[in-house]
């Protein structure tokens, strides 16, 4: 089970997020470190 991110300019798995941002797809100061993080602890309280 994968985890899910949804953010302005990407939603869905959290890996493909990292693969993309990897192949150079998604330039990654685009993408919100503070709200993914958020995001993760939020699910993990939910837990």
């Amino acid at each position: 089970m994968s985890y899910e991110v949804k953010l302005e300019a990407f939603s869905g798995p959290l890996d493909l997020l990292l693969h993309l941002i990897h192949r150079l797809e998604i330039d990654i100061y685009d993408i919100p470190m503070a709200e993914i993080t958020q995001q993760y602890i939020d699910h993990i309280h939910a837990m």
